[in-house]
């Protein structure tokens, strides 16, 4: 059986016995297949039918829908407050939640313990995991205090578990999502996709990254249906892991308690090493392990993908012991607290295991870190910016899941002191504001200071190192220097004051030109992604800006259409920019509402239309003028099909410029609200990185922020000492609080509180005579009480001066 050739033309491999491969193709692959020579035969999908039987006949015992997992998941957290909370990492492409369950012991806080996560239903028509990890969470939730092991296990641990990571798919029957993709095929992968970059790839596999890239999981396991075997890493690398022995026992321990799966004809002992089975890129077991470090098991649960329900019961039975033996060797290892020799601040530092030979990073956490390790005796190294490397060599496991503990104090390095002054540009003033140091190498934030309100003063120490320094201060544009360290040195910074605030969105494009002319332009950019922007925030700005760049598969999700939608319903302003949504809203998959509310659109024609240029009714326009005096022909460069569109404009739209092979469709068009004196809604079919000439792109992109009036009423243009204000909170989305300057305009009683959506003051923050000028304050998102606030809006109301103002905060789980 030549597998390598069913790789190369990109056969979705399902199972191999023998000479047998199991295997998804369509049409054109199943012809090409033949044609090759192989002996290939079309098998009905029993999945399916199964899918089908039980919609047919409601007498069977149903499985879970999405809707009643939905709701038992609501109503185990709602009768569990103490050790369960439910929230959903992001929506499915038609909008589902994808729902994860934690459960620990002081469940509403990040402690300095290890993480676990079980993962089912990655493939919607193997749903066998759903129904086997609901099983578990009613034993886990009924047993706590009773039992000892289960209570141990949840004192000790966060254990967190996704029952349903495809209900696109479970909903349809379907393996794949609902744009038709293969989530376990589809993360980035070491050898065919090796950057770890979320852009790119399907909705739900970057929400999953991006809840990933918040937790530091140690030990898990993805549940599958169609075998009878562990199966662990690697999958795509024809070699063993740096952690293979222990990987391979943690396998046997699964297998060994699961009396079918151990007695397996096929696999020997019920195990076996992914490659060996079949090789197959993009799986997110060997993303886990290779960047995220956690040894994440595929788990097949039973011959028969979608069994009748009756069987749930047999295999639960099967596989309880083993699912809970699992998450109890989380805890194996060794673990302690990494922090600085001098003051005793924690260390988030990166430690290796020299036998071993797979480096891994702590926690900010208390500086905590946690490496599972089989019985033996081991030299664990620890190195973080700006400290000496420590080695701890004889280090003692002993068998077992009681770690040994090993706590490590580092020392710096030599330090050198940075001083000098915030100013504004032009007319002198002091600000105040912070400087952020971060390596210029990896962009690694290494400390933040305050500059002092009264002279703009600021003292930081750093290592020798090549550094950025970004300079900011409310209502003025940050600045950046870059220094290589070799002793003390001034630097001062004169901070621009900025036109306005812009939001820029970055739906999976990944091109620079969007935020570097923003910035070159004196704006102030807040950057977020399609999954981390909260339309919530989004009235805060006086722009936003929607980059989706060349990206194929743009505005995805419903969820993000409708917040669109109901952002320039209410009169948001937009600029929106990419050389495909104009096909996806008017085309295929087709978004009409979308299409007419946003883009206003009425149809696509093309892609590849050639350059735009200005429509002879247009030249005056103010998005051709002012203050540009652009070019007549904007030069396109096309090297994909999302560089561009050409599409017809709606009859409330303005078309600006249209493409060389259809003159009247855009290009760029324009919407105006009736009875308004400025634009609202810029669209750009095509990809702003397309546009040939960089400097040209600029001044399109300046005359567009000044058409839609990003800034004309911002409060920059106010004097900063007459007035009282709130910077926005650093950052505006937040799991563990923010930092924000509050400016009074004379000294005098001031107070600073933390409200919840509700109205409920949840904390005080500054009450009393405070000085004049601006104070730097931090919420550390907690209550009065010291309890992590729930995730929800949130709004810091500062008072004093005989004023008010309030900002508005996002605190995620």
């Amino acid at each position: 059986l030549h597998l390598d050739w069913l790789y190369q033309w990109g056969i979705n491999i399902d199972d191999v016995r023998g000479l047998t491969a199991t295997a998804y193709v369509d049409d054109a692959q199943f012809a090409d297949l033949t044609d090759a020579g192989f002996e290939i035969t079309a098998i009905p999908n029993q999945a399916r039918r199964a899918f089908l039987a039980s919609r047919q006949d409601r007498s069977r015992e149903a499985y879970h829908t999405y809707e009643t997992l939905t709701t038992e998941l609501q109503q185990i957290a709602t009768d569990n407050p103490s050790i369960v909370t439910l929230s959903s990492i992001g929506l499915t492409v038609q909008g589902r939640e994808l729902w994860m369950m934690k459960i620990s012991d002081n469940v509403e806080v990040d402690e300095p313990e290890p993480e676990f996560l079980y993962i089912a239903t990655i493939h919607g028509d193997e749903p066998v995991g759903t129904e086997l990890t609901i099983y578990l969470i009613r034993r886990l939730v009924r047993d706590y205090g009773g039992n000892p092991d289960i209570t141990a296990l949840i004192d000790n641990s966060e254990i967190w578990i996704c029952p349903m990571y495809n209900p696109d798919g479970n909903a349809a029957g379907a393996r794949n999502n609902a744009q038709g993709l293969d989530l376990n095929r589809n993360f980035p992968d070491p050898v065919d996709d090796p950057i770890d970059d979320p852009f790119g790839h399907p909705v739900e596999v970057q929400q999953m990254m991006y809840f990933y890239y918040d937790h530091n999981f140690l030990l898990g396991a993805c549940f599958h249906t169609g075998a009878l075997v562990v199966n662990y890493p690697w999958d795509s690398i024809t070699e063993t892991t740096p952690d293979h022995d222990m990987i391979h026992n943690l396998a046997l321990g699964y297998s060994v308690r699961n009396p079918p799966m151990w007695n397996s004809p096929t696999f020997p002992n019920g195990v076996v090493l992914g490659w060996e089975w079949y090789v197959i890129h993009g799986g997110i077991q060997d993303w886990a392990y290779n960047w995220r470090n956690e040894v994440l098991y595929t788990i097949e649960l039973n011959n028969v993908k979608w069994p009748n329900a009756s069987q749930l019961a047999g295999l639960w039975d099967d596989n309880e012991e083993s699912m809970l033996w699992l998450m109890e060797q989380v805890t194996m290892g060794v673990e302690g607290y990494v922090t600085d020799a001098v003051d005793g601040s924690p260390i988030e530092a990166d430690f290796d295991v020299v036998e071993i030979g797979k480096p891994m990073w702590g926690e900010p956490i208390e500086g905590y870190y946690h490496r599972l390790l089989e019985a033996g005796t081991y030299t664990l190294e620890f190195s973080a910016f700006g400290y000496n490397t420590h080695t701890e060599p004889g280090v003692v496991v002993t068998a077992g899941t009681v770690p040994t503990q090993l706590d490590v104090a580092m020392n710096r390095t030599a330090r050198f002191s940075i001083s000098g002054l915030l100013t504004e540009a032009g007319s002198g003033m002091p600000l105040s504001g912070q400087v952020a140091v971060y390596r210029h190498d990896t962009g690694e934030l290494f400390r933040v200071v305050e500059a002092g309100p009264a002279t703009g003063a600021y003292d930081v120490e750093v290592p020798v190192a090549e550094l950025d320094f970004v300079a900011s201060s409310d209502d003025h544009v940050s600045v950046v220097e870059t220094r290589n360290i070799t002793g003390n040195e001034e630097i001062d910074f004169s901070l621009p004051i900025a036109r306005g605030e812009v939001l820029l969105v970055l739906d999976s494009n990944t091109s620079d030109n969007f935020r570097a002319d923003l910035a070159d332009l004196e704006y102030l950019v807040t950057e977020e992604t399609i999954f981390t922007t909260h339309p919530e925030t989004w009235g805060d700005y006086d722009l936003v800006v929607w980059s989706a760049g060349s990206y194929k598969s743009p505005v995805a999700t419903i969820a993000v259409r409708d917040a669109l939608e109901a952002y320039v319903t209410g009169g948001g302003k937009l600029l929106v920019e990419g050389g495909e949504i104009g096909y996806d809203a008017a085309q295929s998959p087709g978004y009409p509402s979308f299409a007419s509310t946003v883009l206003h659109i009425s149809g696509f024609d093309t892609d590849n239309a050639g350059d735009l240029e200005v429509r002879p009714d247009q030249t005056g326009h103010a998005l051709v003028t002012t203050p540009n005096a652009l070019p007549g022909t904007l030069d396109i460069t096309y090297d994909y099909f999302g560089d561009q569109d050409a599409v017809s404009p709606a009859g409330d739209a303005t078309l600006i410029y249209g493409t060389a092979s259809h003159p009247t469709d855009a290009g760029i068009l324009v919407y105006d609200t009736p009875a308004r004196s400025d634009g609202q809604i810029v669209f750009y079919a095509f990809d702003y990185a397309a546009l040939t000439s960089p400097a040209t792109a600029k001044d399109l992109l300046e005359n567009t922020l000044e058409y839609l009036g990003a800034g004309a009423q911002g409060v920059a243009e106010l004097p900063q000492t007459l007035r009282l204000s709130l910077s926005r909170p650093h950052p505006s989305v937040t799991r563990s609080g923010a930092v924000f300057a509050f400016s009074l305009p004379e000294a005098g009683r001031a107070r600073v509180d933390v409200y919840d959506a509700g109205g409920r003051r949840v904390r005080t923050l500054l009450q009393g005579v405070a000085e004049a000028g601006s104070h730097l304050l931090t919420w550390d998102g907690r209550d009065e009480r010291g309890a992590d606030a729930s995730a929800g809006v949130y709004f810091l109301k500062a008072v004093g001066a005989g004023q008010e103002v309030s900002r508005r905060l996002v605190v995620v789980e």
